[in-house]
């Protein structure tokens, strides 16, 4: 026990440094970097200016310093508010579904926990919980898990990735991507640090809380369970390179697929059951890892007019949207060779529930018109929505995203299907 105490010093010691120089390497890179039923139609419509919430007038949309997003200024303009509204709040719903956007006096009049939910981006776990449940509930089908083991994986990946959505922030601010008021970040939901509603020491506060945290059930996990230890500096590693140096060299996506695939799966199967499998790490996550890539490249898609140079911008707008699709589709096709092969459960082509609703529905809208029309630029009608296996898609929920959040439907209601299948399997195997 002495030797795997002293074994697990130099990993804690570096997931903690790694929390400092998270917030130091932006600086270091600035230089780098300066320079229900009804289908809605997917044909362009001309750019207006719209009113996002009921009954409040359409205004002119104000010059904003900069690159701006075409879809920005009208956004950011209609959350004016008059004097005597009432102010919105957002339900737990939403703030684990969409980004929420606020104004100063709307962001004042929430609870510290709806804050914290806001700065590190609650909504955008779902793809981590999937990954790092799915390989523990593997593990316990296989026999020999431990559910405290896989329980505390799961909270300390949610940690990781919740800091690093507050490190990511700070780093594209950093570099200049995030200032003004018009860029396309900020027109999606709140970016509390640019606008003003945290100062930069307070957000350096959260991140440190986190990583620490993370940090703690990192170093317990490898204690108990060593064959996991490899997992947790790999993940930092892709926290601190991803924005400064993956993304703009078009390797951001790639890294997102060894992440959210091998690295969870791999290490959450090491962590609950105490062993690692090859077939775990590099098989059985294909499916996973596919969903998570669309989603990232769908995000890239919807800002391919950034100066960025991520993979969609490469490739360019047609090839990227088929390779979403593809990737969408790869789910299914992998799911189906791996339970052939023995690799996962029968239980799990409870994903092909999927196919008929949101495969269906994500590829018509990545492929429209052979994947040339662009994305809509005003906002749908909340009485347009493409009907869901789980949950309905209501583009207006989501809007001005678009291609991210189609694909991130599919990615999350794909995994939620894959798990509860493994889960059906374990039960099945308990009672038998």
């Amino acid at each position: 026990m002495l030797c795997v105490r002293r074994a697990s010093r130099p990993i804690t010691a570096f997931l903690l440094l790694g929390g400092a120089t998270a917030l130091i390497t932006p600086r270091l890179h600035r230089a780098a970097f300066a320079g229900r039923t009804r289908i809605a139609p997917i044909s362009p419509v001309s750019p207006r200016n719209v009113a996002w919430r009921a009954g409040a007038p359409a205004r002119a949309a104000p010059d904003a310093p900069g690159r701006v997003s075409p879809l920005a200024s009208s956004y950011l303009e209609s959350l004016e508010r008059t004097s005597g509204s009432e102010l919105y709040e957002p339900s737990w719903e939403e703030l684990t579904q969409v980004p929420v956007s606020l104004t100063q006096p709307e962001w004042a009049n929430l609870g510290k926990a709806k804050q914290l939910a806001v700065l590190c981006r609650l909504s955008v776990i779902h793809l981590t919980v999937i990954s790092c449940a799915a390989p523990c509930l593997l593990a316990s089908l296989r026999g020999g898990a431990s559910a405290a083991r896989s329980v505390l994986y799961v909270f300390t990946l949610v940690l990781w990735h919740l800091a690093h959505n507050v490190i990511n922030d700070m780093q594209d601010l950093d570099v200049g991507l995030d200032k003004t008021s018009g860029a396309f970040r900020r027109s999606y939901g709140a970016h509390p640090i640019a606008d003003g509603f945290v100062t930069r020491q307070a957000a350096e506060k959260v991140v440190y809380a986190l990583m620490c945290g993370a940090a703690a059930g990192s170093s317990a996990l490898a204690l108990s369970a060593k064959a996991c230890a490899w997992a947790f500096p790999a993940g930092l590693a892709a926290t601190l390179l991803y924005t400064p140096l993956a993304k703009p060299r078009g390797l951001g996506e790639i890294l997102v697929y060894l992440v959210w695939g091998p690295a969870m799966v791999g290490g959450g199967f090491a962590a609950a059951a105490g062993v690692s499998s090859r077939s775990a790490t590099w098989l059985a996550s294909m499916p996973l890892a596919l969903g998570a890539f669309a989603m990232i490249f769908g995000k890239h898609i919807d800002k391919i007019d950034e100066p960025t140079c991520t993979l969609p911008k490469l490739l360019g707008r047609r090839a990227a949207r088929v390779t979403a699709a593809a990737a969408l589709v790869g789910q299914h096709v992998s799911t189906c060779l791996l339970v052939r092969a023995g690799l996962l459960p029968p239980a799990v082509l409870l994903t092909l529930l999927c196919l008929p609703f949101e495969t269906l529905a994500a590829t018509k809208i990545l492929l429209a018109d052979k994947a040339t029309k662009p994305a809509p630029t005003e906002k749908p009608s909340y009485d347009v929505e493409y009907r869901g296996s789980m949950l309905p898609f209501v583009p207006a929920k989501a809007f001005p995203l678009w291609f991210v959040a189609v694909a991130g439907w599919h990615a999350v209601v794909y995994g939620y299907w894959f798990c509860f299948g493994l889960a059906g399997a374990v039960l099945r195997k308990a009672w038998l």
